[in-house]
């Protein structure tokens, strides 16, 4: 059973690339609310204001680096933005790095260019493939019929004998904000309205630091209560769901 089992491992190994995915964005109107906007709200709540003749006791980068956090806890929590990423898989190569950026896939398609056009692809996971194909799944190369997630890695049952041009869907991590004039949330103007949530949540931990507490209590209700508005926002929307097309063919 070990020797098994390391001869699996040893093929997941060896079969996995770190491909380059090919990352596309939606196409939106890109929202006003920079870095600059929440970082100065951010320097008039907790009193420390820039300014030419004094000093300050947070430095810029270190503004940035906690409204990125607040950036990306708020979208993790939420699965708020999501995107697509294309690449063509290697002929009997198994398994892929997933983007760098990617926290959950929604759905994953297969064009084979053979002009029948793109072909959902159910997802499995490992233990199905065991349960359900064998030992020998893992060996097996074909057109790809079903994909499966590994940790960062995307597979594919069986291996593929071509090079299928491979879609997926997925939510994201934000971008990180380098400057002040990158825009919150990607871009995505239907989220802009929460920017004022992310000056909330870096000023609580900033008061919370300082041992400052008149304002945490409604600091702490602006942040929460922006992650349930955008909970309900993604609940009403079917395109954002993570349960869309086929999630009832999926295979434990």
């Amino acid at each position: 059973m070990k020797k098994c089992l390391m001869g699996l491992f040893l093929l997941f190994v060896t079969s996995s690339v770190f491909g380059a995915w090919t990352e596309y964005s939606r196409d939106t109107s890109y929202s006003e609310i920079t870095m600059s906007t929440v970082t100065t709200r951010v320097r008039v709540i907790i009193d420390d204001p820039l300014s030419t003749t004094g000093t300050v006791r947070y430095s810029t980068s270190t503004l940035y680096e906690m409204v990125n956090t607040a950036q990306k806890l708020m979208c993790v929590a939420t699965l708020a933005l999501d995107t697509w990423a294309e690449q063509d898989l290697t002929s009997g190569t198994t398994e892929y790095l997933l983007p760098a950026n990617c926290i959950a896939i929604i759905r994953v398609t297969m064009d084979e260019g053979d002009g029948n056009g793109a072909q959902y692809l159910p997802q499995y996971t490992v233990h199905h493939l065991d349960s359900d194909k064998g030992e020998s799944w893992s060996i097996q190369s074909s057109t790809p019929t079903a994909y499966y997630i590994r940790n960062r890695y995307i597979g594919f049952y069986p291996a593929p004998t071509g090079s299928p041009t491979v879609k997926i869907w997925y939510k994201k991590v934000p971008d990180t904000m380098t400057s002040g004039s990158d825009y919150v949330f990607d871009g995505f103007t239907p989220l802009e309205i929460y920017w004022e949530a992310l000056a909330a949540y870096v000023a609580y931990k900033i008061l919370v630091a300082e041992g400052r507490t008149m304002l945490l209590d409604q600091l702490a209700a602006e942040y929460t209560g922006a992650m349930k508005a955008i909970e309900q926002w993604i609940n009403l929307r079917p395109d954002l769901d993570i349960n869309i097309e086929g999630a009832s063919n999926y295979k434990r």
